[in-house]
């Protein structure tokens, strides 16, 4: 506590906006929403994308993450995400976001209940519930892996509103969401050839600040496309690259970026060919945003 200026009095509000007069971004408007680009990522001038959706008081007031108190910056742009699964978001961090990953009291969502999802396998289930989480073992030893995670992890997107700022009354701009990116274990063996129309890597559902922005990653799907003999279990060299692949893509799709096929991005994380197969077995596997054409790195958006 301080006397910030000068006049014997502490703890005040001589902005008039609700935030306290000595926190280091106090000046503006309490509904301020004008988060700069990320440094380097300047869009063109016709094009500026300022704001996260959230306001300089909300920023002040801060959110729970990972069961702690942080208050945020209003020289970034936030954006909260959902990862149970850890998936590799590295990929997307490289946007010049600021990511917080948060758990699953955090933010509005219902979740499902622990159930013996077996049952595409085997008629009836096996007996078992969430017995096959997602580590490429065959945990319930039924020869298949990772199919049976634990469904207390996911929330039910029909009931779920994903909502990050639910309790913020005074000075709220818009509601913002947080993301959720999830494994989801469905798998088709599509051998030879493969068909025109075959099961996808991933999909994903609204962008910000829709209602509710989900990535879902098909694991075991790409493990059975990047591996030569068909076979989901196997964890080949290429799957760690094409996972980062497909989350940047569909996290990417979550924060407005569209899909492309240019020639020129040929090794933007967007490149989609509408073909699971060849996206799968790009070589050598995309590992960036682009850059130029005015390029993905400059377009997206979170309001």
């Amino acid at each position: 506590m301080q006397d910030n200026d000068g006049d014997g009095r502490i703890d005040e509000d001589a902005q008039g906006n609700c935030i306290y007069d000595g926190w280091q971004w106090n000046k503006g408007a309490a509904t301020d929403d004008n988060d700069p680009e990320p440094p380097n990522q300047l869009p063109p001038a016709n094009q500026p994308r300022p704001g996260d959706g959230f306001s300089r008081y909300e920023e002040y007031r801060g959110f729970i993450v990972q069961g702690r108190h942080q208050r945020l910056s209003p020289n970034v742009k936030d954006v909260f995400i959902y990862n149970p699964h850890n998936l590799d978001i590295g990929g997307f961090a490289t946007l010049g976001l600021q990511i917080h990953l948060i758990q699953r009291e955090e933010f509005e969502a219902v979740f499902d209940r622990p159930a013996d999802n077996d049952v595409l396998w085997v008629v009836g289930g096996d007996g078992w519930v969430d017995e096959d989480p997602l580590d490429g073992v065959d945990n319930d030893g039924d020869g298949r892996v990772d199919e049976d995670p634990a469904d207390e992890e996911y929330p039910i997107i029909e009931q779920s509103t994903f909502i990050i700022n639910r309790f913020w009354r005074t000075a709220n701009v818009t509601i913002q969401r947080a993301i959720a990116v999830l494994y989801h274990p469905a798998y088709l063996p599509v051998n030879i050839p493969p068909p025109q129309r075959h099961p996808p890597l991933g999909e994903h559902g609204a962008s910000l600040p829709g209602r509710p922005p989900f990535a879902l990653i098909y694991i075991r799907q790409i493990r059975h496309y990047t591996d030569p003999n068909r076979l989901d279990q196997v964890i080949d060299l290429r799957d760690p690259a094409v996972i980062r692949l497909v989350v940047s893509n569909e996290l990417g799709n979550t924060v407005n970026l569209l899909d492309h096929n240019g020639a020129t991005t040929r090794q933007c994380f967007m490149y989609d060919t509408n073909n699971s197969y060849e996206n799968a077995n790009h070589d050598p596997v995309p590992n960036e945003y682009c850059a130029t054409n005015p390029g993905c790195r400059l377009l997206f958006f979170l309001k």
